[in-house]
C-alpha cells in the first residue's frame, strides 16, 4: 500500500527555509504543521526557536521541524529535530490518528537527527532539545582542555 498524499506548497516552502545552510547563521528556523479535516496545514514559521512553542495547542495534534546549532565555540553542528505534539488534552479517537499523520510527516520531514515526542511544551525548550540531541547523535563537545 503505497501512501499517496498531496502537500501544499506552503509547507514544502516552509521546509525549505528550514533546511537552508547558512554557516554564518546562529537562527533555529522552524515549521509547526497543524491539521485540518484530516490534511496537514502550515501553522506558522520562523527564525527564533523560541517562538515556535505557542504554537503548540494542548488540543491539537501537530507537528515541528526545526534546524539546531549544537557544540561549541571549536566545533558547530546543524542538526533537525522534528517534534511529535499530540497535547494533553487530545482524546483517544484524535490521538489514535497520529500513526497516519506521522507517516505523512516522515515523508516531508526526511532530514533529522531526533524525533521527539511530546505533550508538555517544557519538554521542548530549547536546552532540552540540545540536550536530547548531544545523547542521541552519541557526540558530546564540550569545551575541551586537551
Amino acid at each position: 500500500h503505497l501512501l499517496v498524499m498531496t502537500v501544499a506548497q506552503d509547507v514544502l516552502d516552509a521546509r525549505e527555509h528550514v533546511r537552508k545552510l547558512d554557516p554564518e547563521s546562529t537562527a533555529s528556523p522552524w515549521v509547526v504543521l497543524g491539521v485540518e479535516k484530516n490534511k496537514l496545514v502550515l501553522v506558522g514559521q520562523g527564525d527564533d526557536y523560541e517562538n515556535m512553542l505557542p504554537l503548540f495547542k494542548s488540543d491539537e495534534l501537530m507537528f515541528g521541524y526545526a534546524k539546531v546549532v549544537v557544540g561549541d565555540d571549536m566545533s558547530k553542528r546543524e542538526k533537525f529535530v522534528m517534534i511529535c505534539w499530540s497535547g494533553g488534552d487530545v482524546g483517544l479517537v484524535k490521538r489514535g490518528k497520529m500513526i497516519t499523520l506521522r507517516a505523512e510527516v516522515d515523508e516531508i520531514f526526511t532530514q533529522r537527527a531526533k524525533v521527539i515526542e511530546a505533550s508538555d511544551v517544557a519538554d521542548l525548550t530549547l536546552e532540552s532539545v540540545k540536550d536530547q540531541l548531544i545523547k542521541s547523535c552519541g557526540a558530546a563537545y564540550g569545551n575541551s582542555t586537551s
